[in-house]
C-alpha cells in the first residue's frame, strides 16, 4: 500500500521562501491600504505577530511599511497613537513613502498631546515621494498655534512647526476644504514643504461633498510659495470656480497634462481661454453639477478655459450632457489635430458621437468603452449603447475622396462588448470588416480592434462568432477576457 505524505501545520511557515511571502504580504498591504486600516500597515503589523519567520520577513521588508496614512478620528476626536506612526516609520527606515493625512470632518485640537501625531508626520513629509494634505487639518493646527502664542509660556513657537524641503516629492494632493485665510500658518514655515520641491511635477486638488476649489485657495497655495512653473500635471477631482481655474492654469504654463472637473461660473465675467503650449492631453471626468434643480450644466464647459495647440489626446468620461456648442468653441480657440480620443459621456447617444467626430478627422485611436456610468449605483443612469446609426455612420464611405466619412485615419477602436445594442445580426462585424479591408492602414494589417466586457456575450453572440472568423482572416483583434468562445475558435474551427 502505497504510504499518503501529509504536510505539516507549519510547512509553509518553514519552507514557502522568503520572497514568495514577501510577494503575498505586498497583496495583503495593498488590498487592505484605506485610511481606516492605516495605509495597510494594520494588516502587515497583524502578519509579523503570527510567528517569528514572518515578523522577521515584516521587519527586513521596508517597502511594506512605507504608505503612511494619518487619519483624524472624529469620533473620538484625535489622531491615532504617535507610537504606531513611529513604529511605521521607523520600519520602513530611509525609504521614500507615500503620506497621506485624512479626517471627514474639520478637527479641534486642544492639547499638545492632540497634536503630537500631526507634529510627527509634518517633519518626516522631506521623504515623501506622494503627499496628501487636507486643509481642514492644517487650517485646526495653525489656529491651535496662533492661540498657544497667546500663552507667555510658548512665546518661543514660531518655529514649532519643524518643515524640511520636500527634496523627494514627485506628486502633491490637497483636499479642498475649509478655505484657508492667507496669512494662517505663514509664521511656521510652511513653505518648507515646497521651497525647493526640485522633483515635484504633478499637482492634485480634490474635494468631497459640496467641496469646491476656490480663488482663496489659489491664492493661498501662491502664498505659500508652490512652485507651479514646475508642474506639469494637474488634476482637479472637484468643481472649481472660474476665476479660480483662470488664475491656476495662467499659474501653470508647463502644464502637459489636465484632468478637469465641473467648473462653476461664480460671477458673469468672462475669462478667455488660457494657452498652455505644451498641454497634450485633458481629461473631464466625475459628475456634472448643477446649479439649479431645473437645469444642469454641461461639465464640457470647461474645455472653454484652455487654448492648447499641441493637444493629441482628449478623455471625455463623466455623468452629464455632450455640449456641441462647448466644444466647437473650444475647438474654435484651440486649433489642434487630436489623434487620440476616449468618449465616455453617459448622456451622449449616437448622434453625440456622430457630431463628436464628425469635428475631429484626425482621430487614430478612439476607444468608446462605458466605465462612468459604472461608478454610480442606479438603475436609471445608464450609458446609451452603440446603436445602428452610429455603426452605419462609421461605415459610411466618401466616394469622391476615397475614404471613410468618419474618422478616415483611425487605426484601432476599442469597445465594450455588453454596450452593443444589437448582437444577434452582423451590422458590427460588417462596419469592422470594411474597415479593415478598405482603410490604408487595413490593407497593411494595421487596423486594430480590441473588445472588452468580453464575458458579457448575451444570449446571441454572433457578432462575437463573426469577428472570431475575421481573426482568423488576418484582422488584429484583441478579446478581453479570453471568452469560450475565442478557446472553441483556437481548436481549429475553419475559417469562413
Amino acid at each position: 500500500m502505497a504510504r499518503k505524505s501529509k504536510l505539516s501545520t507549519n510547512w509553509v511557515i518553514r519552507f514557502v521562501p522568503n520572497d514568495v511571502s514577501r510577494f503575498i504580504f505586498h497583496i495583503i498591504a495593498s488590498s487592505s491600504s484605506s485610511s481606516i486600516e492605516g495605509g495597510g500597515t494594520l494588516g502587515i503589523l497583524r502578519i509579523s505577530h503570527v510567528c517569528s519567520s514572518w515578523r522577521s520577513i515584516a521587519d527586513n521588508a521596508p517597502e511594506l511599511w512605507t504608505n503612511v496614512v494619518l487619519a483624524y478620528r472624529n469620533g473620538v476626536g484625535a489622531f491615532q497613537d504617535v507610537e504606531f506612526l513611529s513604529l511605521v516609520l521607523t520600519k520602513s527606515r530611509n525609504m521614500p513613502l507615500t503620506m497621506e493625512m485624512t479626517t471627514k470632518g474639520r478637527p479641534i485640537f486642544k492639547t499638545s498631546k492632540d497634536v503630537k501625531a500631526l507634529e510627527l508626520f509634518l517633519r518626516t513629509t522631506h521623504r515623501a515621494k506622494i503627499l496628501k494634505l487636507d486643509i481642514d487639518i492644517l487650517h485646526a493646527l495653525f489656529c491651535f498655534f496662533d492661540l498657544r502664542r497667546l500663552d507667555e509660556t510658548h512665546s518661543s513657537n514660531k518655529s514649532r512647526l519643524q518643515v524640511e524641503p520636500g527634496l523627494l516629492l514627485e506628486k502633491l494632493e490637497i483636499h479642498a476644504g475649509y478655505p484657508v485665510d492667507g496669512e494662517i500658518g505663514r509664521d511656521y514655515d510652511f513653505c518648507k514643504l515646497f521651497c525647493p520641491a526640485p522633483s515635484i511635477g504633478t499637482l492634485a486638488l480634490y474635494g468631497s461633498g459640496d467641496d469646491f476649489v476656490g480663488l482663496d485657495h489659489i491664492t493661498w497655495l501662491e502664498d505659500e510659495r508652490i512652485p507651479f512653473e514646475q508642474i506639469t500635471s494637474l488634476e482637479l477631482t472637484c468643481p472649481i470656480g472660474s476665476e479660480a481655474l483662470y488664475d491656476l492654469l495662467s499659474l501653470t504654463t508647463s502644464l502637459q497634462s489636465v484632468f478637469l472637473n465641473y467648473v462653476i461660473a461664480v460671477d458673469d465675467t468672462v475669462y478667455g481661454p488660457v494657452e498652455l503650449e505644451e498641454l497634450h492631453t485633458i481629461s473631464l471626468g466625475g459628475p456634472s453639477y448643477s446649479v439649479t434643480n431645473f437645469e444642469p450644466l454641461s461639465m464640457m464647459m470647461g474645455l472653454e478655459s484652455i487654448s492648447s495647440p499641441a493637444l493629441t489626446t482628449l478623455r471625455l468620461s463623466f455623468i452629464g450632457k455632450w455640449s456641441s456648442k462647448s466644444f466647437q468653441n473650444f475647438l474654435s480657440i484651440s486649433p489642434t489635430q487630436i489623434k487620440n480620443l476616449y468618449f465616455d459621456i453617459v448622456g451622449a447617444g449616437d448622434k453625440n458621437r456622430i457630431c463628436c467626430l464628425a469635428m475631429l478627422p484626425s482621430l487614430r485611436t478612439l476607444d468608446l468603452t462605458s466605465h462612468a456610468a459604472r461608478t454610480i449605483n442606479c438603475d436609471f443612469v445608464k450609458a446609451y449603447p452603440l446603436g445602428g446609426e452610429f455603426i452605419s455612420a462609421m461605415r459610411e464611405w466618401n466616394d469622391t475622396q476615397g475614404q471613410f466619412a468618419l474618422c478616415p485615419l483611425l487605426e484601432k477602436l476599442t469597445i465594450d462588448y455588453d454596450t452593443l445594442a444589437d448582437t444577434t445580426g452582423n451590422v458590427f462585424a460588417d462596419m469592422i470588416e470594411d474597415r479593415w479591408r478598405r482603410s490604408a492602414a487595413g490593407e497593411k494589417g494595421g487596423f486594430e480592434l480590441v473588445i472588452k466586457r468580453a464575458e458579457h456575450l448575451g444570449d446571441d453572440p454572433q457578432e462575437m462568432i463573426r469577428l472570431l472568423f475575421l481573426k482568423k482572416a488576418g484582422l488584429n483583434l484583441t478579446i478581453e477576457p479570453v471568452t469560450w468562445l475565442e478557446k472553441l475558435f483556437r481548436r481549429g474551427i475553419p475559417s469562413s
